[in-house]
């Protein structure tokens, strides 16, 4: 899998995340990370003490001294009641932020203009020139309903009462 690039204030979530998980010292956080990624997401030990320091200075996470598996002494993370009520909200944040992202990516241009007609009537058409952009969203429309009306008759889709059926 190739690697990817982390987005600007993903990593506090994504330590977070990882120390949620169970104790952990920061280099086995960057590898749960890691391989929670399937090695897509590579973060740099530069990067992650800064997080760790800034996340125990806001009692997100807190650390305690331990021994490692080759014996060398290091903190282990976990999170506090704090981290893990912000973990919570940061992860319905990303999930708003990529039901949103993906809405708009998948989105044709008839979606967007049925979107921008539904429930406003003609004024809705003011925008619109007359000619060529008139014509092509009359167009659009048109598949578009057309589209939904054979959904509807494959049974894909239940047609509400008082809608355009077959």
């Amino acid at each position: 899998m190739p690697t990817a690039t982390l987005l600007p204030g993903t990593l506090d979530l994504l330590v977070l995340k990882a120390a949620s998980l169970g104790a952990e010292h920061g280099y086995g956080l960057l590898l749960r990370i890691q391989r929670a990624s399937r090695g897509a997401l590579a973060v740099e030990q530069g990067a992650l003490y800064p997080a760790l320091f800034r996340l125990e200075s806001q009692g997100l996470i807190e650390a305690e001294w331990g021994l490692s598996d080759n014996n060398r002494k290091a903190k282990y993370y976990t999170l506090t009641r704090s981290g893990r009520a912000r973990l919570a909200r940061d992860l319905d944040d990303w999930h708003a932020l990529v039901q949103a992202m993906d809405a708009v990516l998948g989105a044709t241009r008839a979606e967007v203009l049925a979107l921008a007609l539904s429930g406003r009537g003609p004024q809705a058409l003011a925008h619109l020139e007359f000619g060529s952009d008139f014509v092509r969203a009359s167009v659009l429309l048109v598949d578009e309903l057309e589209f939904w009306r054979a959904e509807i008759e494959r049974g894909m889709v239940l047609a509400k009462p008082g809608s355009i059926t077959p």
